[in-house]
């Protein structure tokens, strides 16, 4: 477990490193309203993207037993859909383009959707190596895509070519991902196309491509109702609070989720997987508030360091985000557990009702502005990680009042962090510039943090410990 793990966590942190280099040049680069309008772009594209794939992804590293037939109508039917994405954008653009206001938003879309196509290209090869756990390849292809479509886009940038250098750094990550997929993959498609196959991959990957387009719908809906209400400069301000706060998500939920799910549902014996659950149960609850706390801490020196004065607007959104963001991951964590045990009609249920909580705070809270959206939300992802949580409980048969009280004295050790850190930074006084502050929040915040571990959570340092010692 532990070695497919460190793979996967060295590529967050290869791309993480390449990810913070692009955002800072890029953002000082180009204008906060770029930003705005390339943030509705990559919406509607990440959302026509979950439909060509319709959950088959799930399906293919999930089920036990596959027919090449079942491949093959997986990658054409992946590109047929993809294609007609493409023609639904080319005819329905002019009305997009008309809806928000924005000059030649049209023509950016256009050519911002050959993602899908290419994207379709490669996406049987890529849930092979993922159902093989070959995280050390894809690390490696993800990582070297990530850097040379990063320079291009930086070149682009530096000789005034605006927004453009954004679509076709999108455009050609993808492509170079997928020219690694098909020149190291084995696997090639033959003609061949079942009904019958599809029918009974959609069987399981149904229900999670319906899962699926709820959470990018879900996900993308606040920029797409913000750009409606906001000025581009703002929604761009927004935009690189996402953009910062995506990158910690595929830093820790990402690569807990990648790994998790595969690797339980390797796990055939029940006893086996509530004492593997237990444990990596601790340790997420750790390291999640660990990492989320000392971003918080730092959201004003970290938007400082990277972006200057000018971006500071960033550092409020930032913040909130990041606070919804530490329930969010603990929530997909425990959802990866109705999948793995094959429940993916339990993972579809709560995934509507948390959907509807969510809605919920869409349409009360942007009417009282983007602000009270993002509070509202912390609220939300509390409420949807109870939800898991409590059903998880119930499938696994084990105690949702202990594994609560875990996750409570995370927390509250995570606040009082904070609240520590905060009090003895106002009381000395110290006037330095955002880097010593920045090194000083960090050093102020682990040394408590340990700490009130130690002393409070004496049982969870103890499983840290067993953890690292333990081979798999």
């Amino acid at each position: 477990m532990i070695k497919f793990f460190a793979w996967d966590f060295i590529g967050k942190i290869s791309n993480l490193f390449i990810n913070f280099i692009l955002v800072i040049v890029l953002t000082r680069l180009l204008n906060p309203s770029i930003f705005g309008e390339i943030a509705i772009i990559m919406a509607f594209i990440s959302i026509a993207t979950v439909f060509f794939d319709a959950g088959f992804t799930s399906a293919i590293i999930q089920r036990k037993r596959l027919h090449s037939s079942m491949l093959d109508s997986v990658f054409f039917f992946n590109l047929i859909i993809a294609i007609f994405i493409y023609i639904f954008f080319f005819i329905f653009v002019d009305k997009i383009e008309k809806f928000y206001n924005y000059p030649e938003l049209g023509k950016y879309i256009i050519v911002a959707s050959f993602i899908l196509i290419i994207k379709a290209f490669g996406s049987v090869q890529k849930a092979l190596m993922l159902k093989k756990m070959l995280y050390k390849q894809l690390s490696i292809y993800m990582t070297i895509s990530m850097l040379f479509s990063g320079l291009i886009s930086i070149f682009l940038a530096f000789n005034g070519y605006g927004i453009w250098s954004l679509i076709f750094q999108y455009v050609l990550n993808e492509l170079f991902i997928t020219i690694f997929l098909w020149v190291k993959s084995k696997w090639r498609p033959n003609f061949i196309f079942s009904f019958k196959a599809i029918k009974l991959l959609f069987k399981f990957g149904g229900k999670v491509f319906i899962v699926s387009i709820l959470n990018m719908v879900f996900g993308k809906i606040d920029l797409i109702i913000a750009a409606k209400i906001i000025s581009p400069n703002v929604l761009g301000f927004y935009e690189r609070a996402k953009r910062l706060n995506q990158i910690f998500y595929n830093f820790t939920g990402g690569s807990f989720s990648s790994v998790v799910f595969p690797y339980f549902s390797k796990i055939k014996s029940k006893t086996n997987f509530i004492k593997v659950f237990y444990k990596l149960y601790l340790i997420v609850n750790f390291i999640i508030f660990f990492l989320a706390g000392i971003i918080y801490l730092n959201a004003e020196n970290i938007i400082l360091i990277l972006f200057g004065h000018k971006w500071l607007k960033v550092s409020l959104f930032f913040k909130l985000i990041i606070l919804y963001t530490m329930f969010n991951i603990l929530s997909v964590f425990i959802s990866n557990i109705f999948l793995s045990r094959g429940r993916s009609d339990i993972y579809l249920k709560l995934d509507i009702m948390k959907k509807i909580i969510f809605l919920l705070n869409v349409i009360i809270g942007f009417n009282f502005g983007l602000i009270i959206f993002l509070y509202g939300n912390i609220l939300v992802g509390t409420i949807q990680f109870l939800i898991d949580l409590y059903f998880c409980s119930k499938i696994l048969k084990i105690s949702f009042k202990k594994y609560f009280n875990i996750f409570i004295i995370n927390f509250f050790i995570f606040l009082l962090s904070n609240i520590f850190s905060k009090i003895i930074l106002l009381i000395s006084q110290i006037n330095v510039n955002c880097f010593l502050s920045f090194l000083l929040n960090c050093i102020l915040f682990i040394v408590i943090f340990f700490l009130l571990h130690y002393f409070l959570n004496r049982k969870l340092v103890e499983y840290l410990s067993y953890f690292i010692k333990d081979k798999g």
